[in-house]
């Protein structure tokens, strides 16, 4: 689901199965003919949304998801974030890219040609991604608040499930503590893993960040076998005193779950605390999350993972301090090792990456990019479709691939002119691999 929150959550979308292929060639050839095709616009679906959330963790600003052997559904999430998709604003004299934050959601059955919008409970904010387990039984975190925005007053943090591809919400209640639900990842129907937050997050034993100073928030993994309606928390590994850990995406294979995130020692300073010694951090579970041990400390922070099967992950790590990415392979539970990644200096922050078949993935950030033999090479994809009237180009966001080789790429828009600062920016779903029309 990613860290990186224009798409996920990054956002981990991979797409389980796709419409059949009218060539005869293999899996791999198809997918292999995607990166020579251009990336159209399957449809004229334009949404808007606000700002940037205006604080740390207020959740992905555009998402996209798929799921189902045959004829698959996908789903966008897009955060409203003061702007509604038509343009108006959430309520009166809001603020865009403050609050109040609003979500709204579409799926389609079509490639992308056509969305529907889904029947999400009143004053919804979606905090996590969509996770689906199939085409019509999803699950996402959410706070419910009819007047003001997520941590205000009233606000209610909810578990959400679908079993009807959206059409009906079933809302579950969370511990009393749980202050957001970052990310979701669902096994089956009934086992879900959630990322959270507690309530007095980024509070830490009492103390406040000391001014000018990074925030940490501390997570807590909880999971429930039977679709919401209980949680038992999962005990961190290796953790005590004053060692911390943040958790920013779960991925799941069955009952194989992979953990990125990173830690860092919390020293009080001045009345609050200062973070050191902070490092990235992979941690995994063979028993669907209820047991975590670590299985790697990379040479960064890991961004984005995305798995074929539950031994071909890809993940995404990133070095701070000089700003360069690096790739590693190997499966759910470990071990990871570093991959040459010739050609991947295309890409910047990669929001995205999806893995249909083995040893092929995608990944979306400045560029779009693709690899066909485990991240060894990567080459950039053909260049996108110039902007709609009224619109300039941003960046892409999420991407979804079925193991055809056909995407889905969230497009990032910002319109040419705005009556209101900072105006609503804008997202679009482009197709690669599919027919155009």
């Amino acid at each position: 689901m990613g860290r990186t929150w224009l798409a996920g959550a990054s956002l981990l979308a991979v797409l389980l199965g796709g419409c059949a292929s009218s060539s005869s060639a293999t899996g791999s050839q198809v997918f292999a003919s995607v990166a020579s095709r251009t990336w159209h616009q399957p449809g004229p679906t334009v949404w808007l949304q606000g700002g940037a959330p205006n604080y740390l963790g207020a959740g992905p600003t555009s998402t996209i998801g798929c799921a189902g052997v045959n004829n698959p559904t996908c789903y966008v999430v897009v955060q409203e974030n003061g702007y509604q998709p038509d343009g108006a604003p959430t309520a009166p004299g809001v603020v865009p890219g403050f609050q109040p934050f609003r979500s709204t959601a579409y799926r389609s059955s079509d490639d992308g040609r056509s969305w529907t919008e889904l029947n999400l409970p009143p004053a919804t904010w979606l905090s996590s991604p969509i996770s689906c387990v199939n085409a019509t039984t999803c699950a996402a975190g959410a706070v419910l608040d009819a007047g003001g925005s997520a941590g205000t007053p009233g606000s209610e943090v909810r578990f959400l499930t679908t079993t009807d591809a959206g059409r009906s919400w079933t809302q579950h209640s969370m511990p009393s503590w749980v202050e957001l639900v970052t990310d979701v990842a669902c096994p089956s129907a009934s086992h879900c893993v959630a990322l959270t937050w507690h309530e007095d997050a980024p509070d830490i034993d009492g103390l406040e960040p000391w001014a000018g100073a990074d925030r940490f928030y501390a997570t807590t993994v909880l999971i429930t076998e039977d679709g919401g309606g209980t949680w038992t928390a999962s005990s961190l590994p290796g953790r005590s005193g004053a060692r911390y850990v943040y958790l920013s995406d779960v991925t799941c294979v069955d009952q194989q779950c992979a953990f990125l995130g990173d830690e860092a020692d919390i020293v009080p300073f001045d009345g609050g605390y200062l973070t050191e010694h902070t490092k990235g951090v992979v941690l995994s579970s063979d028993d669907g999350g209820h047991t975590l041990g670590v299985t790697d400390e990379p040479a960064g922070v890991p961004w984005a993972v995305a798995c074929a099967g539950p031994s071909d992950c890809l993940m995404f790590v990133t070095n701070l301090r000089t700003g360069t990415w690096s790739v590693l392979t190997g499966a759910v539970e470990g071990p990871w090792q570093q991959v040459e990644a010739r050609g991947l200096a295309a890409i910047s922050a990669p929001v995205s990456v999806s893995c249909p078949a083995s040893g092929r993935c995608v990944a979306s950030g400045t560029q779009v990019v693709v690899t066909t033999d485990d991240g060894t090479r990567w080459s950039q994809m053909t260049s996108l479709p110039s902007p709609p009237n009224g619109y300039t180009a941003n960046s892409p966001g999420g991407v979804a691939c079925s193991p055809s080789g056909r995407c889905l790429l969230l497009d990032g828009l910002t319109p040419t002119s705005t009556l209101i600062a900072p105006g609503p920016g804008a997202v679009q779903v482009l197709a690669n691999g599919l027919p155009a029309g």
